[in-house]
């Protein structure tokens, strides 16, 4: 049974210097493999027991009939050095409504 969460999220990230930018990718899957709601969401680090959206992004295909998948990822504000959980959900609901993805621990070096 597909979930009603945002699956399969990766999340690079590299802090820039002045020789090189910034990176940051997130990827990953909507709801429903891909089938199930769409439309904007963002990226949040949980800072103790709450959750902050550092990124926005839109989960969605260009395609009509392609699965959506997490795109147009733009960082809207810092993000602490260390380690911290990250997860991405739709708008609509939240870092801890249905489509919020399962948190993944990811080092901002």
């Amino acid at each position: 049974m597909a979930s009603e969460k945002i699956t399969n999220v990766e999340v690079k990230y590299k802090r820039g210097n002045e020789y090189e930018p910034e990176l940051l990718k997130v990827t990953g899957l909507g709801p429903e493999d891909g089938r199930g709601d769409f439309g904007p969401g963002k990226v949040y680090y949980q800072a103790g027991t709450n959750w902050i959206a550092f990124a926005k992004c839109y989960v969605g295909a260009y395609d009509h009939g392609a699965p959506a998948m997490i795109e147009n990822v733009q960082k809207t504000s810092d993000i602490p050095q260390g380690v911290h959980n990250v997860t991405v959900a739709l708008d609509k609901d939240g870092p801890t409504g249905i489509s919020a993805s399962d948190p993944l621990p990811v080092d901002f070096q």
